[in-house]
């Protein structure tokens, strides 16, 4: 990983399981096929906090293809009245 977990409480410990399990794919190289179809071959880098915009855990398969994530355990959705 690039860079430290986050201090922050709540949600860490949930991104911190998300990228343990792509830390998995990416220790166990092509013996581990992704289990959804989002990259194709094994995976080469992963780092968290990112600067991105999406940032708490971007993804690199071999082939290039990046995979950025927001992770959150719950997250909630409201209209806004003023914009």
């Amino acid at each position: 990983m690039a860079a430290p977990l986050p201090r922050w409480p709540g949600g860490s410990d949930y991104q911190a399981r998300c990228a343990a399990w792509f830390l998995g794919h990416l220790l166990t190289g092509s013996a581990a096929p992704p289990s959804i179809d989002l990259w194709a071959g094994p995976l080469v880098r992963v780092d968290c906090e990112t600067n991105d915009a999406v940032d708490d855990i971007r993804v690199t398969a071999a082939t290039g293809l990046r995979v950025v994530l927001q992770c959150k355990h719950t997250i909630t959705m409201e209209v806004s009245h003023t914009g």
